[in-house]
């Protein structure tokens, strides 16, 4: 079992490490992919995001376009404006270089690029503004127009030739042309001045060379003048010098043209450097932009390998530490199911010798009850027969009472033990419960001169449900071990009962006068078979069940019991049970169903296969002169005619040849509806005995049996036998009758009339009371509980008559509690039988009581 226990521990354990590894595992992969997850996300946020240099460096190119672009149109409008707005670009364009080299401040190469990128931007406005300087003179008309003025001035002061002969001739001049020659242009003169070669605009339609589709003849005529002149040399002189000036303008026009042409080639190859050198930043950032993409795809991929490494070496490990485990855990399944198959066997084995042992308590219970069921019968008789033998035979019936006790307690412990027994919870009255027990010690505790006392203080109406025959059991125990274990003084029973809510807490309290328990001995005293020192003196023994059966009852129905005890003074044991409380209103007081037995004119018939039993039946009958039969053969029974004055018949349950069930189920049919049949049986378990009653007795008789057992079985009593009274002070304690006793002159004929008119009226009182609170008559009950307050006041019980002012005047208000009422209706009650006893016995008149 120890081994079983450690295995089932150990895979549990097992199972539970398990579950740790996984857990464990998946945060482990959870982490790592959530780690991976966010450098990956890193870089896909680093390479979706826009690259600054690569921005940047579009942001200056566009710029420099723009930059040439306002060049042109500088070059095209001639403007200030525009020329300023050049100039501001140009400071942006060198603005935005300057956060480029920034960027690249750890790149010495760009560095020098846009370096160099911001001196041809600087050379090219050199350039241009010297492109245009030069551009502006060419275009700039007013030099051109000073030498035009000056040619004018030498043309105005030329003279005129007055001595020109002019000499004309008429020539003609034929020309013939075939079809397919061509013309050439410069065969055809250009017919304008000289000026107009210099000065005029190009001819609009310049000669072109025709070709002649057919035979054509071209006759030229023309007039030949032959011009001379006296005065030419002025003419000429003017003609020189305007030839001198033309030169210049033509020299000074193509130096112009020559530097213009300079200058746009410097601007225009300083414009393709500028977008070379941006070209070449442009590539390099692009180069770095693909690269560093490249770098972060390649981080990416490794932190997702890596990551994946990690994540298949934490399932690798998971996975052979599983393994590991789950291979011990089959081991230790397979142990385990070992020891459930030897679990089995020996509980098969233990269940064998349970219902072994079972069988032989019930016939040891059988056997032992049959010899002490003669012993304390005949031990019985001879007490009675013999007074003067009366301390020798006591000593015989109180050695086979105590066997019978082991014998009892053995079973129950044995019962217990098992967890065989069960409550069989019900309504019953407290008080009644209580008196039956303190009756039935009340014998034991007069032959060792002890005085049983009995205190009650029981709120509501008595009723509570629980198990009442468990509870006879935890008295019966208290106050027989009590009552062993003193020798002299006192044994007292105080039995409350406190009421919450639903619940009553029933407080049983034992006190007794005895030697007391050691106090190294009061832990031990509740254990199974073990007695404190001093128990064992040589007069008392016992099994020492009796205290243990007590704890294990009162912890099943959720109590406690505790122990108070001073060597050499006594001991007090305190039970607290908690019960429901009963919903039941009335109280019911059973009546003495008994009859005398002069009064009994049937017939019994007892049949049993033990002679002494017989023998004894036969003598108890005989002493009192009932009618019988004896039978020791069941066959003799049912072969015997029926006699029809027969009205019980009494059966053992074990005879040989025919059982007592076998035997009832026979003659049934045989007797009677109205014959009663009752078992005698030494099987004292619970449910042996309701087994018997199913079987269709009217009752049974547990072996061994006393006489009065015998006879209140029957429904008889003693001519002489009266009902065991049960002195209880308590009900009295509230009563002062010296004002009573004042008021007669101590007179008992006087006190004995008040008090026979206080227990008539108050039994009337007592009985329209409670028809009242069954009718709800709240007038009625309040004028009965003022009267009843009045007539206890006058003979003592003030506080009585405090709780009836005091409940009148709840009723009036309708705040009154039911559970109360029929406590002070219970409590009169007691104390109108108390009253009775006394006056019968005159020990209150005689002030015995007082």
């Amino acid at each position: 079992m120890v081994d079983q226990k450690l295995s089932n521990k150990g895979v549990r354990r097992k199972v539970l490490f398990v579950f740790i590894c996984c857990c464990i595992a998946l945060a482990l992969a959870w982490t790592i992919s959530k780690d991976a997850f966010n450098q990956v996300l890193s870089a896909v946020d680093n390479i979706a995001k826009p690259n600054e240099k690569m921005r940047l460096v579009s942001k200056v190119s566009r710029d420099i376009m723009q930059l040439d672009q306002l060049q042109r149109s500088q070059v095209l409008t001639d403007g200030d404006n525009s020329y300023e707005q050049l100039q501001k670009e140009s400071k942006l364009v060198s603005a935005s270089l300057d956060s480029l080299k920034n960027l690249y401040s750890q790149d010495s190469n760009q560095t020098k690029r846009i370096d160099s990128i911001k001196t041809l931007l600087k050379e090219r406005d050199k350039l241009f503004k010297a492109y245009v300087q030069v551009r502006e003179k060419m275009v700039d008309s007013h030099e051109f127009s000073k030498q035009l003025q000056s040619i004018g001035e030498i043309v105005q002061n030329t003279p005129n030739s007055d001595s020109t002969v002019v000499t004309r001739r008429k020539i003609t001049e034929t020309t013939t042309i075939e079809p397919g020659e061509i013309v050439k242009a410069d065969s055809m003169q250009d017919d304008r001045s000289f000026f107009g070669k210099i000065f005029g605009s190009k001819r609009k339609n310049p000669p072109r060379p025709n070709t002649i589709t057919q035979s054509r003849r071209i006759v030229k005529e023309g007039i030949e003048e032959l011009i001379d002149t006296i005065a030419t040399s002025k003419q000429d002189s003017a003609i020189k010098l305007i030839d001198s000036v033309l030169r210049t303008i033509e020299e000074t026009q193509r130096a112009q043209s020559d530097s213009f042409i300079d200058r746009e080639v410097e601007l225009t190859y300083a414009g393709n450097l500028l977008i070379s050198k941006m070209l070449s930043i442009l590539n390099a950032v692009e180069k770095e932009g693909m690269l560093q993409m490249e770098n972060e795809n390649m981080g990416a991929r490794t932190v997702m390998n890596h990551s994946l490494s990690r994540i298949n070496l934490v399932v690798l490990s998971f996975l052979g530490v599983t393994i590991i485990l789950v291979l011990l855990i089959l081991s230790d399944i397979r142990k385990s199911n070992r020891y459930r198959r030897e679990l089995e066997i020996a509980k098969e084995e233990a269940e064998y010798h349970s219902a072994a042992k079972q069988r032989f308590l019930s016939n040891m219970s059988h056997e032992l009850r049959t010899p002490l069921q003669s012993i304390i019968g005949y031990a019985e008789q001879l007490r009675d027969e013999h007074p003067e033998d009366s301390r020798k035979v006591n000593v015989i019936y109180q050695s086979s009472e105590h066997l019978l006790q082991i014998v009892n307690e053995v079973l129950d412990y044995n019962r217990i033990n098992s967890g065989k027994f069960h409550f069989n919870n019900q309504d019953f009255y407290l008080s009644q419960l209580i008196e039956e027990v303190v009756a039935a010690m009340q014998l034991q505790a007069e032959e060792k001169s002890l005085s049983l006392n009995l205190s009650k203080e029981i709120e509501g109406t008595g009723y509570l449900f629980g198990d009442p025959f468990r509870i006879k059991q935890i008295l019966y125990n208290l106050l027989s071990n009590a009552i062993k274990f003193t020798d002299q003084g006192s044994v007292t029973l105080m039995v409350s009962t406190a009421i919450k809510n639903e619940l009553t807490e029933l407080r049983i309290t034992v006190e007794d006068t005895g030697k007391g328990i050691p106090e190294s001995d009061i832990h031990r005293i509740f254990n199974e078979f073990e007695q404190a020192e001093n128990s064992n003196s040589g007069t008392h023994f016992g099994s020492g069940l009796g205290l243990s059966i007590v704890k294990t009852l009162c912890e099943a129905m959720g109590g406690n019991i505790r122990i108070k005890s001073q060597l050499g003074k006594g001991s007090t044991f305190d039970v607290f049970i908690p019960l429901k409380t009963s919903t039941l209103i009335e109280t019911s007081r059973e009546e003495n169903n008994l009859i005398p037995i002069k009064d009994f004119t049937g017939t019994i018939w007892v049949i049993d296969d033990d002679s002494f039993i017989l023998e004894l039946c036969h003598n108890i009958f005989n002493k009192y002169k009932i009618n019988h039969r004896t039978f020791s053969d069941p066959n003799d029974l049912l072969n015997t005619p029926w006699d029809s004055s027969v009205s019980i018949v009494l059966m053992d349950m074990r005879m040989p040849g025919k059982t007592g069930v076998e035997l009832n189920h026979e003659l049934r049919p045989r007797i009677e509806e109205d014959v009663k049949i009752y078992a005698f049986t030494a099987q004292a378990l619970p449910e042996e005995r309701e087994k018997i009653i199913s079987q269709g007795f009217d009752g049974l008789l547990l072996k061994p049996f006393k006489e009065t057992d015998l006879l209140h079985l029957l429904g008889l009593r003693k001519t002489n036998e009266e009902p065991l009274k049960i002195k209880n002070r308590n009900d009295l304690r509230d009563f002062d009758f010296s004002n009573l006793k004042k008021l007669t002159y101590n007179d008992s004929n006087q006190v004995t009339k008040i008090l026979n008119i206080f227990i008539k009226d108050t039994g009337k009182d007592l009985i329209n009371l409670r028809n009242a609170l069954q009718a709800n008559e709240r007038e009625q009950l309040a004028l009965i509980c003022h009267k009843l307050a009045g007539r206890t006041s006058q003979i003592g019980g003030q506080k009585i008559a405090i709780k009836l002012r005091k409940l009148e005047i709840d009723i009036r208000n309708n705040e009154f509690d039911i559970l109360e009422i029929q406590g002070i209706i219970d409590q009169l009650y007691r104390l109108l039988d108390y009253l009775k006893e006394e006056l019968h016995s005159r020990s209150f008149i005689n002030g015995t009581v007082l």
